[in-house]
């Protein structure tokens, strides 16, 4: 599926340089292992409390978060999108499990959600790379059919949460697509009750527009929170674009700006509300992080009003 080739290195571009950050690394790779087997001496799992106090050789750190998934069909001659369906809900339950090697170094990652989805890399045999300071993990299985991006959270300066997407099925015609958000889920009485906050981070997504031409989009979250009425005004913003199908810039498009209001119950960490776009609706799933919310992160789904394909899936994260 040609439109989305080069979708896991364009994007960490434009969200890097939204960042202020430059430049590229790599991600060392375990020196060698063999796949985990359980035994006495593997290390239990251990629920991310935050990222510099819970990553450490061989340490294996679970989150969970929300997630948002499709399903896509783009085949050939042309490889242009001829179809987009949404699978579950915006804000289904996802996990993610990061697993490092001796020398404190990310070797393995992997995601589940309540969808039945469970994608997986292991820089024994797949691909991890740095772009930008290592801001961004790339990653690309061995066979070229599983494509991932990770926002790497120790890079950014969040300590309690992260997002990322993934593509199945690349070159294949049709496959699945998703984006995930994860970290230490803020419990709900720790929630505060009065006061203000904005939040401020990225947003990555995949557009297709009305015609089945993809775009990769990147731009700046923003959540103005006012905790007495626990409500928040919502917005994505400056989302510059990548034509997937020729790798070229396609330019800032104000017409992809994303608003709406999210709203939650009391002592209750899920937040959700109706977004919209010129053209567009849909619904967005958001949870705090951290240990008093110092940190938000969240995914949309949005579809166009003239039916399909027009479609928009994305992530953001942030902190105030």
């Amino acid at each position: 599926m040609r439109v989305y080739v080069g979708l896991l290195a364009v994007l960490p571009v434009l969200l890097i340089t939204g960042c202020g950050g430059g430049g590229s690394s790599t991600v060392p790779a375990a020196a060698s292992a063999s796949a985990p087997v359980a035994s006495e001496d593997q290390p239990t799992p251990v629920s991310l409390e935050s990222w510099s106090s819970s990553i450490s050789p061989n340490a294996i750190i679970s989150a969970g978060g929300l997630a948002t998934e499709a399903s896509y069909s783009a085949p050939a001659p042309s490889f242009a999108v001829t179809e987009t369906n949404l699978i579950g809900a915006v804000g289904d339950a996802a996990d993610a499990t990061l697993e490092y090697n001796s020398d404190g170094v990310l070797r393995e990652i992997t995601i589940s959600t309540d969808n039945g989805a469970v994608v997986s890399w292991n820089s024994d045999d797949d691909t991890f790379s740095g772009a930008f300071d290592g801001k961004v993990i790339l990653l690309q299985s061995a066979d070229g059919s599983l494509l991932g991006q990770a926002s790497n959270s120790t890079a950014t300066g969040w300590e309690y949460q992260g997002f990322g997407a993934w593509l199945s099925g690349y070159g294949t015609g049709s496959g699945k697509t998703g984006v995930m958000s994860v970290g230490a889920e803020t419990l709900g009485a720790n929630i505060p009750l009065s006061g203000n906050a904005t939040f401020t981070g990225n947003s990555l997504g995949v557009y297709v527009d009305s015609s089945g031409a993809a775009f990769g989009s990147t731009g700046r979250m923003a959540v103005v929170m006012d905790f007495s009425s626990r409500s928040a005004g919502f917005a994505i913003s400056n989302i510059d674009t990548i034509d997937l199908s020729s790798l070229t810039s396609a330019g800032r498009k104000a017409d992809l700006d994303i608003s709406g209001n999210l709203y939650y119950a009391p002592s209750t960490n899920s937040l959700t509300g109706n977004v919209s776009s010129s053209g567009m609706s849909g619904t967005a799933s958001a949870k705090f992080y951290g240990p008093s919310a110092e940190e938000i992160g969240g995914v949309l789904g949005l579809t166009g009003s003239g039916g399909q394909p027009e479609s928009y899936l994305g992530a953001f994260g942030g902190a105030r």
